[in-house]
């Protein structure tokens, strides 16, 4: 009975953080602008990767072969990343996949490495956004498809505009 209950307790846990997770996701897509599809993988194929770049403490971009780039929001933050953009990841099967980890190189000398964070699905994303993405994120901004830009207006609108106040 009691190692009936204990499994009971241990499987309602992990879903309810498997759950926490899933909701995390897509808070931190909606903060990026970013629209979550059914089209996202478990895998990519690790030889395919080019490069990845951090775009916040919890999401990464993957540039893959092809001009393809897949976002992949991990389940909790990954401190370092941003800050370092230097990555080590270990894989068996020549696939990146759901619940492998990833972890931020500190120091490459030193051979520094951080805690490996466990990561989630790929979700395809246009490579333009992933850059947009990554831009605004630096400036610490929200990412805008539309930007704004300060003008001057020629002289005659100017003084006729001045006219009528």
């Amino acid at each position: 009975m009691r190692l009936a209950l204990v499994f009971l307790l241990a499987t309602f846990s992990v879903a309810v953080c498997a759950q926490q997770d899933q909701d995390s996701v897509v808070e931190r897509a909606a903060e990026l602008d970013f629209d979550l599809d059914d089209d996202s993988v478990r895998c990519i194929q690790a030889v395919s990767i080019r490069r990845i770049r951090a775009v916040d403490e919890s999401t990464v971009a993957f540039y893959m072969s092809g001009n393809r780039v897949y976002l992949n929001f991990l389940p909790r933050r990954c401190r370092g990343m941003v800050r370092n953009q230097r990555f080590a990841y270990e894989t068996s099967s020549g696939r990146l996949c759901r619940q492998d980890r990833i972890s931020v190189i500190n120091d490459p000398g030193a051979q520094d490495i951080g805690l490996p964070c466990p990561i989630g699905d790929f979700h395809p994303a246009e490579v333009e956004l992933v850059d947009m993405m990554i831009e605004a994120t630096s400036r610490g901004g929200a990412v805008s498809p539309v930007t704004a830009e300060t003008v001057e207006l020629p002289p005659e609108e100017a003084e006729s505009s001045n006219s009528q106040e």
